[in-house]
């Protein structure tokens, strides 16, 4: 960062407003999508909504991290706000499922840049270690003048790393959303043909990579024991969250026949405790200057609000559906904040944006995995259970199945993967991480 630009609460907020349209746009689509793609009469297209934002958006994350980290923050987050922008306002316009499809695409191509950049932004400006620095992460659960941290510069784009991730997630991706949305088999072409070639593309991937001069995701970094455990908890950690921000919901909608305003509403206790677990694992860390003791108490909270949606049911009341997202919330709270320190800590600061990128790849990635196996689940015990008991009792049933599932899975992989992680303090401000490593191991 510039030396002669001074860190403020203004800047603070404007790298705060870049994160807020993202973190919007994955809550607030799934609750109005149903009636969206009615009126536009396209609900078989319902999936490629969904997948098109999905894809770009993940797609794009890795690339726009490590190019950050070569040509700084600042441009390439006001090209992911103009591009995020004008999707946004093309989606609105839009008249035909088609152009909804085209134009959600645009708009996860800006949205790749959003939250991961922001956050490494924020980081340089408050790292964890300094003053109230650990407050200030915990507020990034939760662009006006952004100072311009110069990059280290780099030469010529990983133009082949480039071409061959984007077609590997592209085909993960699409046969994931085949799985979990349109009923097939995990052996049907439509599905395993899709996952079998991205799987033999990220072997490609992982060669190419360890040869470019300037890779978009460095395969060192892997090496690294704390980096590789905490994008394991990122990947896993996505089971609990979408199990609690998809299908809760779903059920909501389905089973408790909540509108699409009265399910925002219901659904504020869980997002209320996902921003306490944020602002209070920054609070730890900042006394204690650790954060691994409170990574590792999240994974018994989230467990906990997934055992307590096994008793979800058609006649559940509002106070008792609050009480149980209440701990779940709580338990996704440290995994954003936590997790973020946790990685930016692993790597030398000039790897900010490859980490904050990787961190947001593998969570998203995560996601949809769970949204594959959970949508399978799902939709097998409402058409299961339908018949014996009505709809909406077999929409309650499944979301008593998926949630507790997902949840409790992703919470046990992701403990064992905190418990395996190295204990350390947080790092001075601008300290190489190599040297930290050596010196600031309990």
């Amino acid at each position: 960062m510039n030396t002669d630009t001074k860190p403020d609460g203004l800047v603070l907020l404007a790298a705060l407003g870049g994160m807020f349209p993202a973190m919007l746009d994955q809550t607030i689509v799934g609750t109005a999508l149903p009636r969206i793609t009615t009126e536009l009469g396209g609900s078989t297209l319902y999936t490629w909504v969904v997948t098109a934002y999905l894809l770009t958006s993940t797609v794009t994350v890795p690339l726009y991290g490590r190019l950050s980290d070569q040509h700084g923050r600042k441009p390439l987050l006001l090209i992911g706000m103009v591009v995020f922008v004008a999707g946004s306002a093309l989606c609105g316009a839009a008249q035909d499922m088609g152009q909804l499809i085209a134009f959600r695409a645009l708009q996860g191509l800006g949205a790749g840049a959003l939250l991961p950049l922001s956050i490494a932004l924020v980081m340089e400006m408050f790292p964890p270690s300094s003053g109230n620095g650990g407050r200030v992460q915990g507020a990034l659960g939760g662009v006006l003048r952004l100072p311009n941290r110069r990059g280290t510069g780099g030469g010529r784009p990983d133009y082949a790393g480039i071409a061959v991730f984007t077609v590997a997630v592209s085909a993960l991706l699409l046969g994931l959303t085949e799985k979990g949305l349109d009923g097939h088999a995990w052996t049907d072409a439509a599905v395993a043909g899709p996952i079998g070639f991205a799987l033999a593309s990220l072997v490609v991937f992982v060669l190419v990579e360890r040869r470019a001069a300037d890779p978009i995701m460095p395969m060192g970094l892997f090496a690294n024991r704390t980096y590789t455990l905490v994008m394991v908890t990122s990947f896993f950690t996505a089971f609990c969250m979408y199990a609690g921000v998809v299908f809760l919901p779903r059920s909501f909608q389905e089973a408790l026949r909540f509108s699409a305003t009265e399910l925002g509403l219901r659904i504020y206790p869980l997002t209320l405790a996902m921003v306490l677990g944020s602002v209070l694992m920054g609070a730890l860390m900042s006394i204690t200057g650790r954060y691994k003791p409170w990574l590792v108490a999240a994974p018994f909270l989230l467990a906990a609000g997934a055992l307590l949606c096994l008793n979800l049911s058609v006649d559940s009341g509002g106070l008792a559906l609050a009480l149980w997202m209440l701990p779940l919330g709580l338990g996704m709270g440290p995994m954003s904040s936590g997790l973020t320190v946790a990685a930016q800590q692993s790597v030398d600061p000039g790897q900010l944006g490859t980490a904050s990128a990787d961190l947001t790849f593998f969570r998203q990635i995560g996601g949809s995995v769970a949204l594959a196996v959970g949508g399978t689940l799902y939709t097998s015990e409402v058409t299961a259970s339908a018949p014996l008991h009505g709809a909406a009792a077999a929409h309650a049933s499944a979301a008593a199945l998926v949630v507790p599932a997902l949840g409790i899975a992703g919470a046990v992989i992701a403990l064992v993967a905190l418990v395996a992680l190295p204990d350390r303090r947080l790092r001075p401000p601008s300290a190489p991480q190599g040297k930290v490593e050596a010196g600031f191991a309990s």
